[in-house]
């Protein structure tokens, strides 16, 4: 939030107490220029190796790079991202509860609070 605060004034109007400079132009004239220094971009390698290990089809479910996405984005995403992770896989538990609830209410047209009384055993 910050970062977009400091940007709007930057690439403000001299007019409105901007320094009337538009980050993206001067960035493309000058590879070097040190205005990356505060406004770091995304580097393409990093971001690639980070896509193409994330979530592929041939690892386990739930697995995530969680060292590249601390190296990358910063211990605070790769906490954030192990928490999903770890929220997805428990709430497996009850979609499937609920699925094969949902299911048998239609094969056996009962409400589900009975047939959950009838599966107790009351």
């Amino acid at each position: 939030r910050a970062s977009k605060l400091i940007v709007s004034i930057i690439e403000a109007d001299d007019v409105l107490g901007g320094a009337n400079l538009v980050m993206g132009r001067l960035i493309k004239k000058d590879k070097n220029h040190p205005a990356i220094a505060f406004f770091p971009l995304h580097d393409n390698e990093k971001k690639d190796t980070l896509r193409t290990n994330w979530v592929p089809w041939r690892h386990p479910y739930f697995a995530q790079p969680l060292d590249g996405i601390r190296d990358y984005f910063g211990e605070y995403f790769a906490i954030y991202f192990a928490f999903l992770g770890y929220y997805c896989k428990w709430l497996i538990f009850p979609a499937y509860f609920w699925i094969s609830l949902s299911l048998s209410r239609k094969w056996l047209k009962e409400r589900p609070r009975f047939l959950a009384f009838g599966l107790l055993g009351s």
